[in-house]
């Protein structure tokens, strides 16, 4: 029936209980008119009388229309206000719950809009860190991996600055900085200007420091100027050992950084670490894999007799990564010379090492007086009964005599040297011989030619044979056409030359190190 009026029922109700009192009123009006009158009814004519008896009837008719309708109306009506009433109550308590279920809703949407905020921040910090894991996975230079962090971490917390603060003996030293002047780099702090860096040695874990902190502790040093307000110390660790913190600053207070922002600053100080540690290693090996190089490559300055010159060309620019091509010329007895270029197979510090025992093999056997052939069957001997030597060796290894000219070699699955005569005639010398270090049955045989004053000899390694073009691999043939155009030009310049031609016109991309020899019998 829909929602009941209130004041409508309460005006029904008054209009029945006035009605009623009427009829009690009518009533009793009516019968003492009866009384009153009866003693003169037999005075009246009949037409009075019906007239009376009918006004008296309709006085009779209220109590009954009371009881047979005013009544049960009444108490509907009182029944429908109580069940208004109640209705009313039900209707309260159902809004009460409504809002409290609304309420309810509310929190956990937000706390479900929160989770959602937290797992998109967690994910965005998750690929950031994978970013830069993958980046300086591949880096060797200290500084290029602390730029990386800084850079990338720095946007990533919203922070407004950073810095690289390294240890030092007794203090801290700035060594990169992101959203702070230059300036501070190679800043000193002393250690009780710095304590939470400090306190990282002790802890080595991640320090997240507020308004107190910076007021109490970092404001002490050169950064209280910068009026930071918060800030987050993550540790470089080492082999157990703090070698430095990267500090993130905010200009605002934050007490609570969300935990999902301070384990990404946990990994990325492990992550951090250990690229540092491996440019370390990495730098230690390059240092290593330096000295070898240079020492492997190491010629006399000059020599009585013999004009010279060497070129090695790595077919990589990554640092510190020995080859294995290396060639050699020292004095010998009786105006005679020993000359040799090789090709260790691998590279690194194995390839290194195996060409340092080569060369002082061979070097150490041709003071003995014995043939090319002979020297470097000793030589393979040796590499055969070295333990975990897997390693082969191309080499050509020759005995001038200065003198005469005559040259005794061996070329040991090398490439052929080329000879250059005056008259601008190109040869290949003969080979004919085993790699050093792989077979034991096989035999290593000497060959002769003979270098007459003017003769320009080249020696190689494969990595120039092996430079390929839109055309295809050099290949011997076309090289020994290259040393033939360069009819005219000196022993000095003939290695470089050659690079010129093949690399630096960029004609021919290397796949493999070069390494060149030239040398020339003079007065």
């Amino acid at each position: 029936d829909g929602p009941i009026d209130n004041d409508s029922v309460k005006s029904k109700n008054l209009a029945a209980r006035l009605f009623i009192a009427l009829t009690v009123i009518i009533f009793a009006v009516e019968l003492a008119i009866m009384v009153l009158l009866g003693s003169v009814l037999s005075n009246l004519s009949i037409l009075s009388v019906s007239l009376l008896d009918s006004v008296m009837l309709a006085g009779l008719l209220f109590p009954v229309l009371y009881i047979l309708v005013f009544r049960p109306l009444s108490e509907s009506l009182k029944e429908r206000e109580s069940a208004q009433e109640s209705l009313e109550e039900a209707l309260a308590s159902v809004e009460t719950q409504v809002r409290e279920r609304t309420a309810e809703l509310e929190l956990t949407n937000k706390q479900l809009e929160t989770q959602a905020k937290e797992r998109e921040r967690a994910k965005d910090l998750s690929d950031t860190l994978n970013e830069i894991n993958a980046e300086i996975s591949t880096m060797v230079d200290f500084d290029q991996i602390a730029e990386m962090v800084v850079t990338k971490a720095t946007k990533k917390l919203d922070c407004k600055a950073s810095a690289v603060i390294m240890r030092g003996e007794g203090h801290w030293v700035f060594s990169h900085v992101f959203g702070l002047p230059e300036t501070y780099v190679g800043t000193q702090i002393a250690d009780k200007d710095a304590p939470c860096a400090t306190e990282t040695i002790k802890s080595k874990q991640v320090f997240v420091g507020d308004a107190d902190d910076m007021e109490n502790r970092i404001n002490q040093g050169p950064l209280a100027k910068e009026g930071f307000r918060s800030f987050i110390t993550v540790p470089l660790i080492i082999k157990g050992e703090v070698i430095g913190v990267i500090d993130f600053y905010h200009h605002t207070a934050h007490s609570a950084l969300s935990e999902t922002e301070i384990d990404f600053a946990r990994k990325l100080s492990a992550a951090t670490s250990m690229a540092l540690e491996s440019a370390r290693l990495y730098g230690t090996q390059r240092d290593i894999a330096d000295t070898l190089q240079e020492a492997l490559l190491k010629m006399p300055e000059k020599m009585d007799g013999v004009e010279f010159s060497y070129l090695y060309r790595s077919a990589t620019t990554e640092p510190g990564r020995a080859g294995g091509d290396f060639y050699d010329l020292f004095e010998l007895e009786h105006s005679k010379i020993g000359l040799m270029i090789g090709d260790v197979s691998g590279k690194g510090l194995e390839a290194a090492t195996l060409t340092s025992l080569v060369k002082n093999t061979i070097r150490a056997y041709a003071y003995q007086h014995s043939t090319p052939a002979e020297i470097i069957e000793m030589t393979s001997s040796v590499l055969l009964r070295t333990p975990r030597v897997s390693s082969f060796v191309t080499l050509f290894f020759g005995i001038l005599d200065k003198s005469s000219g005559d040259l005794t070699y061996c070329a040991a699955g090398h490439p052929p040297a080329i000879l250059q005569r005056p008259s601008g005639e190109t040869s290949f010398l003969k080979v004919g011989s085993p790699v050093v270090g792989a077979f034991s049955e096989f035999k290593f045989v000497d060959l002769h030619a003979t270098v007459e004053k003017g003769d320009i000899l080249v020696l190689y390694t494969d990595g120039v044979t092996e430079a390929k073009s839109d055309q295809g691999f050099l290949g011997e043939e076309r090289f020994r056409e290259l040393v033939a155009d360069m009819q005219g030009a000196t022993v000095g310049e003939i290695p470089q030359e050659i690079v010129r031609v093949l690399i630096d016109q960029k004609e021919y991309a290397l796949f493999d190190d070069v390494a060149l020899l030239a040398l020339s019998l003079v007065e």
